[in-house]
């Protein structure tokens, strides 16, 4: 789904490209709207990782007042918390480290 996403706002920032090209006297490179496209896609991460964050802390909160259910899975603590994040999420070691990484991130 990231990759239509990416490839719809690439068709739409090529056509932000040509109306800028012709209403404006400065030319407007592909390196131009490629920058655009990279820091809406930061941005978009960025704001991704934080909301991510929120969620947990959210289920934490939730676990500490019972079990919590994710997806049809019932999860009991933090450890089975983590173990289910890391089986769903790719890469989630290396982008968010673990649960207690995540409570302390400020």
């Amino acid at each position: 789904s990231v990759g239509s996403k990416f490839l719809i706002d690439s068709f739409e920032s090529q056509l932000l490209k040509q109306k800028l090209s012709s209403d404006g006297n400065e030319p407007f490179t592909f390196f131009d709207f490629q920058f655009m496209l990279y820091m809406h896609f930061s941005a978009e991460t960025s704001s991704g990782f934080s909301h991510f964050r929120e969620s947990v802390k959210s289920i934490l909160k939730n676990l500490q007042e019972g079990n919590v259910n994710l997806n049809g899975i019932w999860i009991k603590s933090e450890s089975q918390l983590d173990h289910f994040l890391e089986e769903k999420i790719h890469g989630y070691r290396n982008l968010f480290g673990s649960i207690e990484k995540i409570k302390n991130y400020a």
